[in-house]
């Protein structure tokens, strides 16, 4: 399942840029933009734009020594064009093979006590403290991609219910865990394997263990030592499975679907909040 945005993110609306993907677009026999899915996620490593600003709320930056906006939106929308040409033209025949993985990689992140209230990253130490808000993330669902006429692999979609979020916060850039995996599906495989790892459903997960880890261990749980596990547990999870292929298809059985859902915003009365905290209690 693949969550989308309803509007254009403003970066793809840069003339220039525009006028690139356009030209792409009309070069390229039969590609329709309809079969075009861009997976993003937002990154807690870097700064960030409005429409016409960098806003940086961690780190205190001269703006004069980074890009402008127009040229960072210039540079992301070049990049993913050439990310897009260099797909459309290696396009193969393939057999996929799916597979899963019973792993853990998202845990949840919001702690509540006995009053009723929550917290995100709660203090689990407290003598208040009552339980988890939500259970852990489920496993990891997996596609290998093996070019049809010789069996070679040529890519690996990987859906983990986690969000790449374990190097927040880092003075320098990174790939996070997906980087790791990566590294370590090429050693394995070799440069030519692709790895394209997605987010699946994971509101309020986060990377960081907070109550199954012991206290000496806790500075691991952010940061490269807290990629560099998870990582870890993705790809030898996508190396072990490959052998345990659950169904195998052609790439034409494979269907893309787009629902789009109208979210209803509902404010509480005071009466209404407490009775739901009761309620929310009583049967958590």
């Amino acid at each position: 399942m693949f969550a989308g945005i309803k509007e254009q993110p403003r970066f793809l609306n840069d003339r220039n840029a525009g006028i690139k993907a356009n030209t792409f677009c009309r070069n390229v026999p039969d590609f329709k933009d309809e079969e075009l899915i861009l997976s993003t996620t937002h990154a807690t490593a870097c700064f960030y734009l409005t429409d016409d600003e960098f806003l940086n709320s961690a780190f205190d930056v001269d703006n004069s020594l980074i890009m402008s906006v127009d040229e960072t939106r210039r540079q992301v929308c070049e990049g993913i064009v050439q990310a897009v040409r260099e797909a459309f033209s290696g396009m193969e025949n393939c057999t996929v093979e799916f597979s899963t993985a019973e792993i853990l990689t998202g845990y949840c992140r919001r702690v509540v006590y006995k009053d009723g209230s929550a917290a995100m990253y709660g203090n689990v130490n407290r003598d208040d403290f009552l339980r988890m808000e939500y259970p852990d993330s489920s496993g990891m669902q997996m596609l290998y991609f093996y070019k049809e006429s010789s069996h070679t692999l040529l890519g690996i979609f990987a859906a983990v219910p986690c969000p790449a979020q374990a190097d927040e916060t880092s003075e320098y850039i990174t790939a996070d865990y997906w980087g790791v995996v990566r590294e370590r599906i090429e050693e394995e495989f070799g440069r030519g394997v692709n790895v394209l790892g997605l987010c699946r459903s994971a509101g309020e997960l986060s990377p960081h263990r907070m109550w199954s880890v012991d206290a000496a261990d806790r500075n691991e749980e952010w940061g490269r030592k807290a990629a560099e596990r998870i990582g870890k547990t993705i790809s030898d999870a996508i190396i072990r499975e490959r052998e345990n292929s659950l169904l195998t298809f052609d790439t034409d059985e494979i269907i893309y679907s787009k629902q789009v859902q109208n979210l209803v915003y509902k404010e509480f009365t005071g009466t209404e909040e407490r009775e739901v905290r009761v309620s929310y209690l009583n049967n958590g």
